[in-house]
């Protein structure tokens, strides 16, 4: 294990660290707060030989259930990961505390975008580019890690908000590179507020209300990310 150290730019320019000082035929991400199990590697090599892939994603459980904020999240990630990769497709939605590369197609793609500081939407960003080149992405439920990510009021509505500058960045860029990513459609908002509901209804009111509280923290991220 080789332990790496810079000066804070965000985690697209910690990952790149990372891929300079590391050979091998596969790159493989996870985050610090998240838990691997022993046969992971195996599974992404597995995944690797039998799809033919560019890149591959996993699986991410919440394991800090007694927080609504983690858990709507999480469920939030999930949703849109299941949705956007359902049929077989190839989708760029996946994330990267569980998601692998092919090393090749990882550098032609040019790596993550440094100018992506916060977490979110690098990935998709770069997801986004190998597909546009003629590159394959597989997304294997089977592949799982554990996410311990205890988030609160103040912490969740930060995420967000990141996560709305993240969206600005990857729609600016895709944009001036002439490409339009497609839109989840309004019936994936449809289906996710209905799995809230899937359980105890009072839960499904408090998860609707931290969903509605984190799409309005997302939407200011956006607006200042763009008048600037």
């Amino acid at each position: 294990i080789n332990f790496l150290f810079q000066e804070n730019r965000g985690p697209a320019s910690a990952r790149n660290l990372g891929v300079k000082n590391s050979s091998g035929e596969y790159i493989l991400f996870t985050d610090d707060d998240c838990v691997v199990p022993h046969d992971w590697i195996a599974k992404y090599v597995d995944a690797f030989n039998e799809t033919n892939a560019d890149f591959i994603g996993g699986f991410v459980c919440n394991r800090f259930a007694e927080s609504i904020f983690s858990e709507v999240s999480q469920e939030i990630s999930n949703h849109w990961v299941l949705f956007s990769n359902s049929e077989g497709k190839s989708s760029p939605v996946m994330t990267s505390n569980n998601m692998g590369y092919r090393r090749i197609s990882f550098m032609q793609s040019g790596g993550f975008d440094e100018n992506f500081f916060f977490p979110g939407f690098e990935e998709r960003a770069l997801n986004f580019l190998t597909l546009c080149r003629g590159g394959k992405g597989v997304f294997k439920s089977d592949i799982v890690v554990d996410h311990y990510h205890r988030l609160y009021l103040w912490t969740f509505f930060l995420q967000q908000y990141r996560y709305g500058r993240g969206a600005f960045r990857y729609y600016r860029k895709i944009f001036f590179g002439g490409k339009r990513p497609k839109p989840l459609p309004i019936s994936a908002y449809f289906s996710l507020i209905r799995k809230f509901f899937n359980g105890n209804f009072l839960c499904g009111i408090k998860k609707l209300f931290v969903f509605l509280l984190g799409q309005f923290a997302g939407i200011i991220g956006f607006i200042i990310s763009a008048l600037k």
